[in-house]
């Protein structure tokens, strides 16, 4: 660590000098985290949706329409046969794709289990997992509807809300903290602060040591009495110092 400090402070007053590190230590990395914070976002939302009813009465209607509501998918083709319904899907055109059986609402009728076939396309795994767990959801949420109005008709119920209404044995009562609405930026753009300050850091560094070398110094120094760990964190620390700086500034 032998000539640490004549380094250290060397590189402090070419910082001070030197607008152009000034620059791209503060500005590129608040750009940076600007276009990432609103570039990524990992929320799945709108998925292309293709959709053959075949039933077309109104329970059958209103399971599309709740998925849209859901706005994880949106209806971009209703189709009237089975051709066009797996053309759409195998194009790209559609993500996923619902085919409503002609007996769906006849079913429901009579109280018998209907059966929806949900297409999916599994290429992008995670807009596959949105889009299943999406309908899932749904299919348990339309369920539990249909079986409170059976309910209702019945003297003994599972379990009674406070209002006497039938209700679920079990009711889980989830509450979002720190970050009720979900925007990924929340997640994202705290790690994108540690990881573009780094690598800056070490750019900075880099081109410091290049500089010395376009400017001819690089030699004078290696025949200085500074030892190559003095010069290596006397390069360093002045630019790390700017780089927690920064990241307590952000």
């Amino acid at each position: 660590m032998y000539g640490f400090f004549a380094i250290l402070m060397k590189e402090l007053a070419h910082i001070r000098r030197d607008r152009g590190t000034i620059v791209f230590a503060f500005l590129v990395p608040a750009i940076q985290l600007s276009i990432f914070g609103f570039a990524i976002d990992v929320t799945i939302e709108h998925i292309p949706l293709v959709v053959f009813d075949l039933d077309g009465r109104q329970n059958s209607r209103r399971f599309v329409e709740s998925l849209v509501n859901t706005g994880t998918f949106q209806v971009v083709e209703r189709v009237q046969d089975g051709d066009s319904f797996r053309r759409a899907i195998n194009s790209g055109r559609a993500k996923a794709g619902v085919l409503i059986p002609a007996n769906y609402s006849n079913q429901l009728l009579r109280g018998e289990q209907a059966h929806v076939q949900v297409l999916i396309d599994g290429s992008d795994s995670q807009v596959a997992t949105t889009a299943m767990n999406a309908v899932n959801l749904l299919a348990t949420s339309l369920s539990i509807g249909r079986a409170k109005i059976v309910a209702e008709q019945l003297q003994r119920t599972p379990a009674r809300d406070s209002a006497g209404n039938p209700a679920l044995p079990i009711e889980a009562r989830t509450r979002l903290l720190y970050n009720p609405d979900l925007e990924s930026s929340h997640f994202f753009v705290p790690g994108l602060v540690g990881i573009i300050l780094q690598l800056v850091l070490l750019f900075l560094t880099s081109f410091s040591i290049v500089r010395e070398r376009e400017h001819g110094t690089l030699e004078q120094l290696f025949v200085t009495p500074v030892g190559s760990a003095g010069l290596l964190f006397g390069k360093l620390v002045p630019y790390a110092c700017m780089a927690f700086g920064e990241c307590v500034l952000y």
